[in-house]
């Protein structure tokens, strides 16, 4: 079973939706209040999700096993992912993405980081970016979307929405921390809807965490 994260990046998660520039309520800093109660929420749907991780044959709204054998297999791998009975698959962007890697790190569960193209830490503050290479070198596998790095921002927001088409067809079960405004998320979900008969959308909304 794949267990796809999306999620919002930092500047839409700024602690408990209030704005303020005091630290410790920076949608940046891992710490504020609602970024933990997210990777809280993060961790308990995806343990439920293994808890019903069925034994041994993929239900058939699952993605088809042939068609994620072919794509699994040109990722490139630190262990062996026939092995695994669950993956965490993550687009490894800011906020809620590379959260996730760490609550499924801390879980023991496996993840492979869809990486869009090359370089997407590029303009990040360097703190990201540390966080960043140590999702990378905590995963499982790497997928690299796009060989190259894209020479515009209107090619990167299409790669980012390529790597996001991706994200879907190779989960079985998608978690989204979703507030239902405009973005990438919400392509990402729009986008997911449209599969219909997968399994079910597992929406954290921000703005019911209190």
């Amino acid at each position: 079973m794949c267990i796809g994260i999306t999620g919002h990046r930092p500047h839409k998660l700024d602690s408990l939706g209030r704005t303020t520039t005091e630290p410790g309520f920076d949608g940046y800093d891992r710490a504020n209040p609602l970024r933990v109660r997210i990777r809280e929420e993060i961790r308990r749907e995806t343990q439920e999700l293994l808890d019903k991780l069925p034994e041994r044959k993929r239900p058939h709204c699952y993605t088809d096993a042939d068609y994620l054998d072919n794509f699994l297999r040109r990722a490139e791998w630190r262990v062996d992912y026939h092995e695994l009975s669950a993956l965490g698959v993550s687009g490894v962007a800011l906020g809620a993405d590379t959260d996730a890697c760490g609550v499924w790190l801390r879980m023991g569960l496996p993840y492979l980081a869809l990486v869009p193209f090359p370089g997407q830490d590029s303009r990040w503050p360097k703190p990201s970016r540390d966080a960043y290479a140590q999702v990378l070198a905590h995963a499982a596998g790497v997928y690299m979307c796009h060989a190259e790095r894209p020479a515009t921002d209107q090619q990167a927001g299409d790669l980012l929405k390529a790597r996001d088409e991706v994200l879907c067809c190779v989960s079985d079960e998608l978690i989204a921390v979703f507030d239902g405004s405009p973005g990438g998320t919400s392509h990402t979900v729009r986008k997911w809807d449209g599969f219909g008969g997968r399994g079910r959308l597992h929406r954290i909304d921000p703005r019911e965490i209190r």
